[in-house]
């Protein structure tokens, strides 16, 4: 009669990000041949259940633990020798380079778009053309104008827009529509 297989449990939908962690540590142990290390994880996905309050899946991982540390037949007997028996730690030994999983990205959500400034229009003064350039030095940095405008479609050409100033605290006027107008000078 076969044993069964022993695997390493799978992550359940109401586990916690350790226990998910702590099971997937073990379960990458496992299949590198590490099965020691992962049980280590296995008690750790336990431990981590139990403190999250989950006292059922806390159970379930205990169990797993102790199949999976348990032998499933004796090991043949060696020809040589077997060293000492290493004393045992209460902390966790390191993990293999080679044993790490592959870290998981979480999406960020994408920061709200700030609002767009307003910049008053300058006073009817015209700004100066900007000298020409020499040929090492950079361009300049153009500057940014905007205005309160509104805007509609020609009612005689359908391909021309129409766009009118609007003073500060004036509605755009009926069948047209409130816009800013960037005008950019370099």
């Amino acid at each position: 009669m076969n044993a069964p297989s022993l695997q390493i449990p799978d992550p359940a939908d109401g586990d916690s990000f350790v226990v998910k962690h702590a099971l997937e540590v073990a379960r990458s142990l496992w299949d590198c041949g590490e099965h020691r290390q992962a049980v280590v994880w296995v008690r750790r996905a336990a431990e981590a259940a139990g403190d999250g309050g989950d006292a059922s899946r806390l159970a379930t991982l205990a169990r797993a633990a102790v199949d999976l540390g348990a032998p499933a037949t004796s090991p043949p007997p060696s020809s040589r020798s077997a060293p000492p028996p290493l004393p045992k730690s209460t902390v966790p030994p390191r993990l293999p380079s080679r044993a790490l999983p592959k870290p998981r990205l979480m999406p960020v959500p994408p920061p709200a778009p700030a609002p767009a400034p307003v910049v008053a229009a300058p006073a009817a003064a015209p700004a100066p053309s900007p000298a020409p350039l020499k040929s090492f030095e950079r361009t300049p940095t153009p500057i940014e104008v905007r205005r309160r405008v509104s805007v509609k479609v020609s009612v005689r050409d359908p391909d021309l827009i129409v766009v009118r100033p609007l003073a500060d605290g004036e509605n755009a006027p009926a069948g047209t529509r409130e816009a800013f107008l960037v005008m950019v000078d370099r």
